[in-house]
């Protein structure tokens, strides 16, 4: 399992890494709004998150236009989903 912020574009660099093993491209996309208060929310990060905005801001639409289903990924807005529902989300997907 590979836990990062991967685009499309740039899922080529991981290929040395995972040789031949299938891969399930998996991109949870809750709003912006949502990832921003997430981010924030308390014991989250053991940082001042609100550094991680900018760089959220730029990336979710990116996030969003490449890692599409056309592209082979699973999309699940996990806007309103817990932790349990996005898990069910992510198994009735596979």
């Amino acid at each position: 399992m590979l836990d990062d912020v991967v685009r499309e574009s740039h899922l080529g660099q991981y290929t040395d890494y995972l040789g031949t093993a299938p891969i399930r491209k998996v991109l949870l996309n809750p709003s912006l709004e949502t990832v921003l208060a997430r981010n924030i929310g308390p014991g989250r990060k053991p940082f001042d998150a609100s550094v991680l905005e900018a760089a959220c801001r730029g990336l979710h639409p990116l996030l969003a236009a490449e890692n599409t289903a056309e592209q082979g990924w699973v999309v699940v807005d996990s806007t309103t989903l817990d932790v349990d529902q996005t898990v069910d989300a992510l198994v009735r997907a596979f």
